[in-house]
Parts: C-alpha cells; structure tokens; sequence
C-alpha cells in the first residue's frame, strides 16, 4: 500500500475511533472537578472564568454548599494500592543454585532501574489517572540517545565505570486522552487487534527521531481542541477562578496569522496485532499526512506474546464488555450530590430559625430602629380585629 494511502487510512481511523471515545472525556473531566471539590462551579465563557456559586451573592435557597466527601473516600481507596511500596521481584526457575543466582543478580539489576527512573512514582502517577479516566497505560519504548555506565579498563589496568551513549529502555506515564482502540466491546487493551496512541511531541525532538522525513515534519495548530477537556482538568484548582483552558490558546500556538514555525505537532502511533495479512504485527508512525515510519513487525520482537503491544494497562474499575470503563469516583458523584443537597436544606433551615421574620402589625407604628441588633426581615401587615395574623 502506498504511504499517502497508509496516511489516510491511520487518521480516518483516528477519527472514527475518537468519536466512540469522545462520550467519555466530559465524564474524565467532572470526574476531576469533583475530586478537586469543584462540585458548585458554573462555567462563564464570556468572561473566559470559571466562578463559583459560594464567591457570589445567591439567595439563600439557591446556593449549595460543596463538602468534598469523595476526596475522602478516594484517597482511603488509593492508600490500599499505595500503601506497600511496589518492588520488582524474580522468582527462581528451579531450585538450583545457578538459577536461583540468576534470579537474584535479575532482581537486582530491576531494582537499580526501578530507583533511578522513579518506577514508584509512574505507578502511582498510573493510579491516580486511572482514578480519573478509569484507565491509564505505562508505553515501553527504547531510547536511542541514553547514556548508561559501563564497564572500562584504564591506563593503569583498574576497571572503572564510565557513561557511553547505549540507549535504555524508557517508560512513560499515558493517560486515556492519549489512546484510541479499534473495538471499545474487547476490554482489555492486549485483545484489541488494533490500537492508536496520540500525543503531541517537539517538532525538534521528532526531527532528530525520524531523520529521512525530518523536512516534512511541521508543526501544527490543530491539535489542540482533542485534548480540549484533558487541558481543562489542568486549570482545575480548589478554589474554582482562573480561565477556561478550551478558551485559550496553548503556549507555542498561533491563532492562523502567524505564519511562523510551530514548535508542535500531533503523532499517531498504529500498532496491528498479528493477523494473516501481518504474521507479526505492523508499526505505523504518523505525523500529520506524512508516514514516518514503517515496519512489517511490532516492536522489540513482542508479537509472540499475549499482548504484543509495548503497553502495560492499569485499569480503576475492570468491567467486561466494555473498554472505555466507569469510575468508583464517577459512582460517587451521586451519593455526593446527594450529601451536599441535604447539607443545603440544613443550612437554609438553620438561618431561618436563628433570623426568623418579624411579623409587625402597621398600626402598631413601631419604628424601624427598633430592631438594632437582628438581621431578620419585617414585615407589616395590616391587622384587622379578629382576623388572624399570617403564618408560615
């Protein structure tokens, strides 16, 4: 197939894939406010604001008060999969001493990378997007530019270490905004036979990496509205001010009128699972409508294996039949809800009772100052012999 062909086939998939992903984001980014207390904040999108209902004068009935009870219980729920440290462990074999020195010098090895890439803290950065988007990926990849110590023999016959551009494995921390799937029915991502990832690089950095196509490689202004809710939920703070992320636009961007370089640009990564047109998969890299990378396998020899995709899954919630799954914070929000609703008829209820109206008769004349120290509304009536006065 021709690479203008391969090019249009990858972004008509991510188009179509996207829309059966897109139901899903708003839910990732209330998720997020919730979990921020951002449970009253109403959206301003000529003032480019997000206010909240507590920051302005709201009649008693209408304002909500925002406890953030879910926080509480996500963070009691994180602490079980956080509290023991994760650590790398090999397991022998077979009992022989050689297997078992093995499994301990592999051990070893694992956990050096572990501490010097800050493996503890992908996996909980994992967790917590998994909390938000119900799933979140850790992608494998090799980094052709890493410099690794090595053995070296000096002058004088010691042996010490020195740093030697080798390249080393590299893992990086992917949320749900970043992957498109072929089948949302299959809902793990190692039965998928096709999956996308989408993520906007330097144009710098992907000059370098793809050096033949480096000349078609531009930077670009239309990215931005997919991951629209992904930037929302970056402005989000507990105190609901400051500008709408999808009313604004990205650092390095252009409205159209600058016709400078672009320091961005949007990839599409396809990885085919092993089927009978591709025995070993396929890798397809995509830069806008350019292929800049092709091959008739799957990386780092991973076809053979039950998930041949460079990606470990971390799923919140599994569910079958579904890949796009529910949240336990998503389960929470109506219980949420319903706590601060009640919260709100306590309060009005409260202030009622402590500043209760004074109901005055008018031909009683009692002057308006008569009432120094309450806060509670008069209100006169006209009273008539026998009539009864009015009552709530």
């Amino acid at each position: 197939m021709p690479k203008e062909d391969i090019a249009g086939d990858v972004n008509m998939k991510f188009e179509g894939w996207r829309k059966d992903r897109r139901p899903h984001e708003l839910q990732w980014f209330i998720n997020a406010a919730h979990r921020r207390g951002q449970q009253t904040s109403e959206a301003e999108p000529v003032w480019r604001r997000v206010r909240s209902v507590d920051d302005i004068e709201e009649p008693l009935s209408k304002r909500r008060p925002s406890v953030n009870r879910l926080q509480a219980k996500h963070r009691a729920r994180f602490a079980k999969f956080a509290r023991a440290r994760p650590m790398p462990i090999v397991v022998p074999f077979t009992s022989d001493r050689k297997d078992r020195q093995d499994a301990k010098a592999s051990e070893r090895a694992l956990n050096y990378y572990w501490e010097k890439h800050g493996m503890e803290t992908k996996y909980l950065d994992a967790l917590l997007w998994a909390a938000d988007c119900g799933k979140s990926f850790w992608w494998v990849h090799w980094d052709n530019d890493a410099m690794v110590p090595v053995n070296e023999e000096h002058a004088d016959g010691t042996m010490g270490l020195a740093d030697e551009q080798l390249g080393d494995i590299r893992v990086e921390v992917g949320n749900a905004f970043e992957v498109l799937v072929a089948d949302p029915k299959l809902s793990r991502i190692a039965d998928q036979p096709e999956i996308m990832r989408v993520k906007v690089r330097d144009v710098e950095d992907l000059r370098k990496r793809y050096p033949s196509s480096a000349k078609k490689i531009h930077g670009d202004t239309t990215y931005h509205h997919y991951f629209e809710f992904e930037r929302q939920m970056a402005t989000l703070a507990t105190r609901p001010l400051g500008s709408l992320a999808s009313l604004s636009m990205p650092v390095g961007e252009s409205d159209g009128s600058n016709k400078a370089e672009l320091p961005k640009a949007l990839v599409k990564e396809l990885f085919t699972a092993p089927n009978a047109t591709h025995p070993k998969g396929r890798y397809v890299v995509v830069i806008g409508d350019v292929v800049v990378k092709k091959q008739d396998e799957l990386p780092f020899g991973f076809f053979d294996l039950h998930n041949p995709f460079p990606v470990v899954e971390f799923q919140d919630m599994p569910q079958v039949g579904q890949f796009w799954t529910s949240t336990f914070i998503e389960q929470l929000i109506p219980i949420q809800r319903a706590y601060n609703n009640l919260r709100a008829q306590l309060e009005e209820q409260i202030d009622m009772n402590i500043h209760p109206k004074w109901l005055v008769p008018k031909q009683a004349q009692i002057p308006d100052t008569a009432f120094t120290n309450a806060t509670a509304e008069v209100v006169e009536w006209n009273y008539i012999p026998g009539m009864p006065e009015p009552h709530a």
